[in-house]
């Protein structure tokens, strides 16, 4: 079992994601889609899903 320790690298800017590596912000995924775009609305998605559970649990 071993431990992923992420590192600074040279060039600055992008994502690294654990399958496909580092990838730049500005890339696209598809068509017009950039990386930025995808990861935002992804993490808004995830976050309103968690924080609705957690809403709904507490009442």
């Amino acid at each position: 079992m071993g431990v992923h320790v992420a590192r600074r690298s040279s060039h600055a800017g992008g994502i690294l994601f654990p399958v496909i590596g580092q990838i730049a912000w500005t890339a696209t995924v598809v068509g017009p889609l950039q990386v930025w775009l995808v990861w935002y609305i992804g993490a808004s998605i995830s976050s309103g899903y968690v924080s609705r559970k957690i809403a709904q649990q507490a009442l």
